[in-house]
């Protein structure tokens, strides 16, 4: 088991922090700039913050190995592969001259640049004379915060998004591909890449497929249209006349009866039948409002009738009493 001990030093130097910057996923070494000659130094030290303490021990010379954290020569340089985000920080090694009489300690901050990869997304519409799809590329997190330069790649060939058919701009995170033909199909796929001062950092996103079967999946209906019903009734008074509600048929309704076992003739008399009784019902409830308006016209004449009698009958009563 690796140890270390705190010392009662005679003379303790401490160097300016010193910053260092990788990019996940590589290998970083942190160098020791010690005054002590190699051949002189009797342990080394490291630490994972700003301080000396058991708490923060990674490993020293005694055990120079510890995951991927390990020591790689008789300075003390510590080297960190496959350097994840969560390792940024700082980081404090302790050197000690044989004899333990002269201590160095010095401090690095290491900063660790990151992207995470990227997600994309598909959308296919379908235009009046041709279907186009949208893609959509998106990320979460990058460090240092910039915006990336983000590429469409189609069946491993970067597309040019500046042309008409592939419209896009390098900093944009839509691509729209027009005019989709045959040539189209396949496997679609979005980088986004980083410029840093200590290189690029690239991430490829998850693939999309474009197949024959999506794009007709968004095929506008043939041959097949809304459809309403009219019923018009012809009085002596008048015309009346009543729209039904709206029925529309897609392709899509009629493809999915084949998978239930349903046939598409079923399917179109039962429309059929449904226009068939509501116009049953409008047409007799037409003709009840029609016979009732005669009714009341029946009765309004009769009423004028009678009043008129009465008129008759009341015209000699009043020649009399005068």
């Amino acid at each position: 088991m690796s140890t270390f001990v705190f010392l009662s030093v005679l003379f303790l130097i401490e160097n300016a922090i010193a910053i260092l910057s990788i990019i996940e996923g590589e290998t970083v070494t942190i160098a020791v700039r010690s005054g002590i000659r190699n051949d002189k130094i009797h342990t080394i030290n490291w630490f994972k913050g700003e301080e000396i303490s058991v708490n923060l021990f990674i490993l020293n010379s005694e055990a120079s190995k510890s995951g991927r954290f390990s020591i790689v020569n008789a300075y003390g340089d510590l080297r960190i592969q496959n350097v994840s985000r969560e390792d940024a920080g700082y980081y404090t090694v302790q050197v000690v001259e044989s004899g333990e009489v002269y201590v160095e300690t010095m401090t690095y901050h290491l900063n660790v640049y990151y992207t995470d990869f990227p997600t994309l997304t598909s959308n296919i519409k379908d235009n009046t004379d041709s279907k186009y799809i949208i893609f959509y590329c998106q990320w979460s997190n990058i460090y240092p915060i910039m915006k990336p330069n983000v590429t469409l790649i189609h069946n491993g060939n970067t597309l040019d998004t500046n042309t008409i058919k592939y419209k896009g701009s390098n900093n944009g995170v839509n691509r729209v591909v027009y005019q989709v033909s045959e040539n189209d199909y396949g496997n679609y796929a979005c980088r986004v890449t980083v410029e840093t001062s200590v290189g690029i950092m690239s991430k490829t996103s998850n693939v999309e497929e474009i197949t024959q079967s999506a794009l007709d999946s968004i095929t506008s209906p043939t041959g097949i249209s809304t459809t309403v019903l009219i019923l018009a009734v012809e009085t002596s008074v008048g015309i009346m006349s009543k729209t039904s509600n709206v029925e529309e048929i897609t392709q899509s309704a009629l493809d999915s009866t084949s998978s239930t076992g349903i046939s598409t003739t079923v399917l179109i008399l039962a429309v059929i039948a449904s226009f068939a009784i509501g116009s049953f019902l409008t047409f007799v409830a037409a003709g009840f409002l029609y016979k009732r308006r005669l009714g009341l016209k029946e009765n309004k004449s009769k009423d004028n009738d009678l009043q008129y009698q009465d008129m008759q009958y009341a015209s000699p009563l009043l020649i009399t009493r005068s």
